[in-house]
């Protein structure tokens, strides 16, 4: 898909290839303030998963959203709101979640977020999956 009047796809060269998926990394929206990030996981540019904890794939899934931002041509500080898609239980020990998302956007208010606890994801083996919306300053 080209680029439509009014919206820029962003599909990075060093990211996972998602269009092969039939959706974008990232859609810039006219006049170019507002970005919409689709869900990140800990996933390399070759489709191989970086790590099997929690934890692990959060700081991997918070590091890709960055990557994303930038090649959108914005920031962390720009994201206004996250969905983070969790399997697990609401009992679970979520903290690494916490510790990524705090790494990621500092100690200061963050953006709003929303977690949901799912069953599951795309790949078995995702345990996370972070999506943004940021406005671009």
């Amino acid at each position: 898909m080209s680029d439509a009047p009014g919206r820029r796809f962003v599909n990075p060269n060093d990211a996972w290839n998602s269009t092969q998926y039939g959706f974008s990394q990232a859609v810039v929206a006219a006049p170019g303030d507002m970005i919409f990030v689709s869900g990140q996981v800990d996933w390399d540019a070759d489709e191989t998963i970086g790590h099997d904890d929690l934890a692990s794939q959060a700081r991997g899934a918070f590091a890709n959203l960055v990557r994303v931002l930038e090649a959108a041509g914005a920031s962390v500080g720009d994201v206004t709101a996250l969905r983070i898609y969790i399997v697990a239980d609401p009992s679970d020990d979520t903290s690494g979640v916490s510790e990524a998302l705090r790494s990621t956007f500092g100690p200061g208010p963050g953006p709003a977020a929303t977690w949901i606890m799912v069953r599951g994801l795309a790949n078995p083996d995702f345990l996370i999956e972070v999506e943004a919306t940021a406005v671009r300053r």
